[in-house]
This record gives structure tokens, C-alpha cells and sequence, in this order.
């Protein structure tokens, strides 16, 4: 039978603390992105704005063109059936 073997050494600490940099790293981070957000926010919603609006006009554009065609069939139906009552 074999012995366990003993766990490593801990290497000492060297007493000083890393926890003030973090969080200072950390609110620094938060920082810069919440003001970079915000400094870009008009931007984005502008894009999204100009998006939405360009959607809009497609959508307005392709159900005119689509009741432009309707009449056009149902002038052409019309047409028909008079040239049969003739």
C-alpha cells in the first residue's frame, strides 16, 4: 500500500489586497459602456426610426400596387362580360 501523498505548498500571500483594483477596473467598465450607450442611443434609434419608417412606406407601396392590380383585372372582367352581352 502507498501512502497519500502530502497536498502542495501554498505559496504565502503577500498580504496585499487585489480587491480595490477590481473594483475599480470593474466600475470603469461599467462606466465606459453605460456612457458609450448613451452617447450612441440618438443614433440608434434614429436608424431604427428610418427602418421602421422605410418598412412602412414598402409595406403602403406594395398594397397599392396590389389594389392597382385588383381594379385593373376587375375593369378587364367587366370588359368581358359586357363584349358577352353583346
Amino acid at each position: 500500500m502507498y501512502a497519500p501523498e502530502p497536498p502542495p505548498p501554498v505559496a504565502p500571500s503577500s498580504g496585499k489586497s487585489q480587491w480595490p483594483f477590481t473594483v475599480v477596473l470593474l466600475a470603469t467598465l461599467v462606466l465606459a459602456a453605460g456612457l458609450l450607450a448613451l452617447y450612441l442611443a440618438p443614433e440608434w434609434s434614429l436608424r431604427w426610426r428610418r427602418a421602421e419608417d422605410q418598412a412602412m412606406a414598402e409595406a403602403v407601396y406594395l398594397r397599392r400596387q396590389a389594389q392597382g392590380r385588383a381594379e385593373r383585372e376587375q375593369v378587364k372582367r367587366g370588359k368581358e362580360v359586357d363584349r358577352r352581352r353583346l
